[in-house]
């Protein structure tokens, strides 16, 4: 989305995207804090490293944002197989969850929960 449309789209709306990109501390950002979050602005520094690593005929090591972090001792198999795990571990959590849904408990204030529904059940 671009910063016009951003704009245009009221204050509840945009809190429902933010939720939706987990943006910490939503609630109690204004507006315009809520459209520069939620703005696609691509950090430079990791745009260039990310395209380092893809220019270095592998994928990026950029992770979430993050450069990889090197511990001696652990070999690439040892890694590759952790990621494997972990993906395997995301897959069958995933399964547990509806991510299109969220739960329609509101607090007594009147604040969505906002967590996904289980696939099983009409709550958190």
């Amino acid at each position: 989305m671009t910063r016009a449309e951003l704009e245009s789209l009221t204050k509840k709306e945009l809190l429902i995207l933010a939720r939706d990109v987990a943006i910490r501390g939503r609630s109690s950002m204004s507006k315009s804090a809520l459209v520069e979050a939620l703005e696609p602005t691509p950090n430079t520094d990791d745009e260039a490293r990310t395209n380092k690593g893809e220019a270095e005929g592998g994928k990026s090591t950029i992770v979430d944002g993050l450069p990889p972090i090197h511990l001696p001792g652990i070999s690439s198999e040892d890694r590759a197989e952790a990621k494997a795990r972990r993906e395997a571990l995301a897959d069958r959590l995933l399964a547990l969850v509806d991510l299109s849904t969220h739960c329609p408990w509101r607090s007594i204030e009147g604040h969505p929960c906002g967590l996904p529904l289980l696939r099983s059940n009409d709550r958190c």
